[in-house]
């Protein structure tokens, strides 16, 4: 199994998500790693990077039409 976490010393845990925590993956029993999934976690990033990545479009469009007129 290839995990950032998988190994036979010592207990790591890894996270994955900003702002909101999406996937988290840890040690319980030294081979075998438990994970876990937050869909709605996953889905409010989804919507404030689309909502921040729209409106820097938004805003680099209208000052570039801006200039050509």
């Amino acid at each position: 199994m290839t995990s950032p976490i998988n190994r036979t010393v010592g207990y790591k845990s890894l996270e994955i998500g900003f702002p909101f925590k999406y996937y988290e993956e840890f040690m319980i029993d030294c081979p075998n790693p438990n994970y876990g999934w937050n869909l709605n976690n996953l889905i409010l990033d989804i919507i404030i990077t689309l909502i921040i990545v729209s409106g820097i479009m938004y805003f680099v469009n209208k000052n570039v039409l801006q200039q050509r007129v």
